[in-house]
């Protein structure tokens, strides 16, 4: 029996099998835990960090399409209301203002008054609120052999829904600070 027991201490050999315990060393799947490095899966998390497409919240540069926000370029033709004070007296002002907008908002025209009066209009609009701001310059009627100037301010809002403008007038002559006036006005 001592023959056959002595392939039974070959079979402790068989506890080798326990070199199968060195399977544990396949728990070396704690490689599979240096996958937790792969946690380092978050620097995938810094994939985010390509979704900071939040720097795609460089769509805000998109919102800076506020300045696609254009200009009212067109002609204009304004028709002034209210009263004017002349060496005649009193009456309805009875003028208008033609006028140009270009892309940039650089803003010219021409008054037309009664009795021949007649000026310069030049000015800008602001494109993103539509505000009008503009000078009545170089005015002047003839009164008899006497020429009358007269100076002022045009100034107005746009309504982009109504494609119109609208705002007050004023107007002063040189040496009467009486004489002139000031009312509404809106294109048509």
């Amino acid at each position: 029996m001592i023959p056959g027991g002595a392939a039974n201490l070959g079979g402790q050999s068989a506890a080798g099998g326990m070199v199968g315990g060195g399977g544990e060393e396949t728990s070396t799947g704690n490689f599979g835990i240096g996958g937790s490095s792969g946690t380092g899966g978050d620097v995938g998390g810094g994939g985010q960090g390509n979704g900071s497409g939040d720097v795609d919240a460089g769509v805000h540069p998109g919102a800076s399409g506020d300045q696609a926000v254009s200009c009212p370029a067109g002609d204009y033709h304004a028709v002034l209301m209210g009263q004017y004070r002349s060496t005649f007296g009193t009456h309805d002002v009875g003028a208008t203002v033609d006028f140009s907008v270009d892309t940039s908002g650089m803003a010219s025209g021409s008054f037309a008054g009664p009795g021949g009066a007649k000026a310069t209009v030049a000015g800008t609009v602001d494109c993103a609120t539509g505000t009008l701001t503009a000078m009545i310059e170089d005015g002047a009627y003839q009164i008899g052999l006497a020429t009358v100037q007269f100076s002022g301010t045009f100034d107005g809002d746009y309504d982009r829904t109504a494609g119109t403008f609208s705002g007050t007038w004023s107007m002063t002559e040189s040496g009467s600070a009486s004489n002139g006036g000031n009312g509404p006005w809106s294109t048509e």
